[in-house]
């Protein structure tokens, strides 16, 4: 990130310059003062390390049930929802009580967003469907030429928010923004439509300057943690469409419904639509190496010794002994089809199903929290696999993890 911050090509600087901020990394101090507090605070939760991500917190659980018991959440009938880990509570509680989910892609990058109703998802499916493999089983996708309902409420994630003015920081990449403006042109959100965000008490900034935020900068108007509701009453004007004159080429590439939009507007006006300047795109998470201050101590994957454990089916003999791992082969728990040892203490079932979720359909699991083991069986065995590679980028493991695969 100290790469990224040092250069003066990237969008938000380049305009943000106009206002007398060198460099334009004011925003980008605030974010990592964030992460870092949340991580040495030991408030991050899963995935970590949190840099670079709209960051979970120990506690969103029930910053969402505060916005599930706001008056404005209980009378919409359609909500949208952020993709991230830390609200996808409020997506199951969204479906739970009938509303219609609405959910971007992530980033953007395979389409525009996936409508879900409880009505098209199996009651015992409810959580699964709130995962990003849930969405793409049980999401209808939408694109931009398609009818939408009108949206009564939006659930955004924050990496940082003022609890005075509304002011919010994602986490840098403008996607809450370009979904924003993208509604705003379909017609089916206006300035009445109120916009929320859960997020931990350590991540409330008071004093961020307004007169630094950018027109397509999406304030919010209530703000729930896990101890508190804040009605913002904001007065900082929300965006109203897309700014083509603040989109870089370098984000137009990544996005094909912007770049299909572009073209439809262009062709129906005959005009060529602006484009801003050049930029350098911000960091993504990293997903295969920890941050976390005891990581010196606490090794979460060395990935030849895990590849060569994951081709062998895993050292699981050495853990159990001869006889323990023979007895294993003929117990009941070999209906499963993977099983996890050295996982972190007290991780709770939830945590580990979320993560193996991303990944694959998990039918059933059996967690054992204090030997740190769990047995997991996949619906799609062909994604063992992929869900092993998952769990190794993540600092869920006390040390190197152990794999064996019964299928």
């Amino acid at each position: 990130m100290a790469t990224y911050m040092a250069s003066l090509s990237f969008g938000e600087s380049k305009t943000e310059e106009t206002h007398g901020d060198e460099k334009g990394n004011w925003k980008w101090k605030i974010r990592k003062e964030i992460w870092d507090k949340l991580e040495n605070k030991e408030i991050a939760d899963f995935p970590r390390p949190v840099h670079h991500r709209i960051p979970n917190f120990k506690g969103s659980q029930a910053a969402n049930d505060n916005i599930a018991s706001l008056p404005e959440f209980q009378a919409a009938r359609c909500v949208k929802v952020n993709p991230d880990t830390p609200q996808k509570h409020i997506r199951y509680l969204t479906l739970l009580q009938d509303k219609v989910l609405l959910v971007p892609q992530p980033r953007l990058r395979t389409g525009f967003f996936s409508q879900l109703s409880r009505s098209n998802i199996p009651f015992n499916k409810l959580n699964y469907a709130c995962t990003q493999a849930g969405v793409q089983q049980y999401g209808v996708p939408i694109g931009f030429d398609d009818p939408l309902p009108k949206v009564d409420m939006i659930i955004i994630g924050s990496c940082a928010v003022d609890p005075v003015s509304g002011a919010r920081l994602g986490k840098g990449e403008g996607f809450a923004e370009l979904e924003y403006g993208m509604l705003r042109m379909m017609g089916v959100v206006d300035d009445n439509t109120i916009v929320v965000t859960s997020v931990h008490d350590e991540q409330l900034i008071q004093g961020i300057d307004t007169l630094r935020l950018l027109k397509h900068d999406v304030p919010v108007d209530i703000i729930c943690t896990p101890t508190q509701i804040i009605r913002t009453n904001t007065q900082i004007p929300k965006p109203t469409g897309i700014y083509w004159e603040l989109l870089s080429p370098e984000k137009l590439g990544q996005i094909k419904v912007l770049q299909h939009l572009k073209r439809k507007i262009e062709k129906e006006t005959g005009q060529t639509l602006p484009l801003g300047a050049s930029e350098l795109l911000p960091p993504t998470a990293q997903k295969n190496r920890s941050t976390h201050p005891r990581s010196t101590r606490r090794r979460l994957y060395d990935e030849s010794s895990s590849k060569k454990e994951t081709e062998k089916g895993g050292n699981i003999q050495s853990e159990l002994g001869e006889s323990g791992s023979e007895k294993l082969k003929n117990s009941h728990f070999q209906k499963f089809d993977l099983y996890v040892s050295n996982l972190k203490f007290g991780i709770s079932p939830e945590t580990l199903q979320s993560c193996i979720s991303e990944c694959a359909e998990v039918c059933q699991m059996k967690l054992f929290q204090k030997k740190g083991t769990a047995f997991v069986k996949l619906a799609d065995t062909s994604l063992t696999d992929l869900c092993i590679s998952r769990l190794h980028g993540t600092d869920l493991v006390e040390r190197k993890m152990r794999v064996k695969k019964f299928c």
